[in-house]
């Protein structure tokens, strides 16, 4: 009977550490895209007031330098080679777009492992000019310091990416004088450029 207990434990013992051994090495994500598109029916980008503010339709797409990334802050993964602005319900938004490509890093993840509830990742680079209701004419850029943010949520279960939440602190230059301003929004969808299709993003 002694031997028995011994023998469950051990075999146990084996199983928790050969768990905690594989999530320990799992130290990229597997993504089954090599290219992207978020679509935000509205993105809102605000400097101190309502009046000096502009809300819009944006849609990004790019690429992904790889099929897999390295779970480590700030690496350079991708790049936004597409952006395009819709109509807008508040002020109006022009994206640079010669400015592209704006690069795409991977900064962290949310949740526990293996399940990955979502992803975050900053898009650094983009060129935005504003011109709030007030007529006041804004012009951001988002760099390393002051990115803007995404947070890409994850379904557990299937492992796609659901939507992304819009996310970030800038400073305005031009008419807005160095004021602070705001991302917030949520996209429609993530997927593949071109298509409906999910991405997924696994662990390996």
């Amino acid at each position: 009977m002694r031997f028995g207990k011994t023998l469950l434990a051990v075999v146990g013992a084996a199983v928790v550490l050969s768990a905690l051994v594989g999530s320990a090495s799992a130290g990229r994500l597997s993504l089954s895209s090599g290219t992207w598109r978020v679509t935000f029916a509205s993105l809102t980008l605000r400097y101190l007031e309502e009046i000096n503010a502009a809300t819009c339709a944006i849609t990004l797409e790019g690429s992904f330098h790889a099929r897999s990334i390295v779970k480590r802050a700030n690496t350079l993964f991708g790049y936004v080679t597409r952006a395009a602005t819709g109509s807008c319900s508040l002020g109006s938004a022009t994206l640079l777009t010669e400015t592209l490509p704006w690069h795409v890093r991977y900064q962290s993840f949310a949740g526990t492992l293996p399940n990955i509830t979502s992803m975050g990742i900053d898009i650094v680079g983009l060129a935005i000019r504003t011109r709030g209701i007030n007529g006041t004419i804004c012009l951001t850029i988002t760099m390393t310091t002051e990115p803007l943010r995404l947070r890409l949520t994850r379904e557990t279960v299937t492992r796609a990416l659901l939507e992304a939440e819009a996310e970030g602190e800038v400073h305005a230059e031009v008419g807005c004088l160095s004021a602070p301003g705001r991302f917030t929004g949520r996209s429609g969808s993530v997927s593949v450029q071109g298509s409906a299709t999910r991405i997924t993003v696994t662990l390996i």
